[in-house]
């Protein structure tokens, strides 16, 4: 399930409770993990840091860390893969998950209960109704074995053969209903988890939680950037979205860029830094190799 408002859905929920943070191993995670952990010693929350890489290594990170623990944060894993079935976790045990990975797996986004993804459904495109994926077993063959038991006594043999001719033609039309369904399902399903891609950068997102937090400072803004750049620097996202990414990040440079110098007046409770962010333009450039 998508969560909207992630301070009241996730932080604030966090506070005070024993947390698992379950972290994958590429740049934009490690920068993930660098401001939750920043939050975390603000707010003194309690947590378990374990890098994972690959759903085994998540398995078993999960299973020998997961005792007591009832709040598990997956940063850039779990998204892609039914969590439920892969961690066989508590029914009482809630996952978060920030992770750039798309397409999300669809038991995840329809998971109202357990799984809370930290991120916007406009990222995941094409994600199918819930009604063309997922079908609930009904009760009519069990209705229709009941009916078949009651009949006409007086002829019981044109009786059983009218039944079995009206039951035989039901069956084959809730046969063909069932294929027909389940063939616009697989498409559907084909079409949606055919193409692997990134969405929005996850130290953004939570960057931008710090802010609404009012708990932002110049470091946190430094491991968003970094974050961001790795997504264009390894070709993860399109450069039309690098751009937009841009726009949003440079008024938090003009309003913390300079924290540092501003924060050296007596009084001042806010956190000195010797770090100072600016913003340019540059050409990028692609160098290519051949032989």
């Amino acid at each position: 399930m998508y969560i909207q408002d992630l301070r009241k859905d996730f932080y604030n929920v966090l506070i005070g409770k024993r947390i698992l943070l379950l972290v994958n191993y590429d740049i934009d995670a490690l920068c993930t993990c660098k401001i939750l952990q920043c939050l975390f010693r603000i707010d003194s929350i309690v947590y378990t840091l374990i890098p994972v890489q690959g759903i085994t290594d998540l398995q078993n990170a999960y299973e020998e860390n997961s005792g007591e623990v009832k709040y598990v944060i997956l940063v850039n894993c779990g998204g892609t893969i039914d969590i439920v079935e892969a961690l066989q976790p508590e029914e009482d045990v809630v996952f978060f998950v920030v992770d750039s990975h798309k397409p999300t797996d669809v038991c995840n986004i329809y998971n109202n209960g357990q799984i809370k993804l930290l991120a916007s459904s406009d990222d995941d495109e094409g994600v199918p109704d819930f009604e063309e994926i997922f079908k609930e077993e009904s009760d009519e063959e069990d209705e229709e074995g009941s009916d078949a038991g009651s009949g006409n006594e007086d002829d019981p043999e044109e009786s059983h053969q009218a039944k079995r001719r009206r039951l035989g033609e039901e069956a084959i039309l809730k046969r063909r209903e069932r294929r027909l369904w389940e063939e616009k399902r697989d498409r559907l399903m084909f079409d949606y988890t055919q193409f692997s891609y990134y969405g929005r950068s996850s130290a953004v997102l939570i960057f931008e939680l710090a802010w609404k937090l009012s708990k932002d400072n110049v470091d946190m803004l430094w491991y968003a950037i970094v974050g961001m750049t790795e997504q264009i620097l390894l070709c993860k996202v399109e450069n039309r979205q690098y751009v937009l990414e841009t726009g949003n990040l440079q008024g938090h440079v003009a309003r913390l860029g300079y924290q540092g110098e501003d924060d050296e007046h007596e009084g001042s409770t806010q956190r000195k830094t010797a770090l100072r962010i600016t913003f340019d333009k540059e050409y990028y450039l692609i160098i290519f190799f051949y032989i």
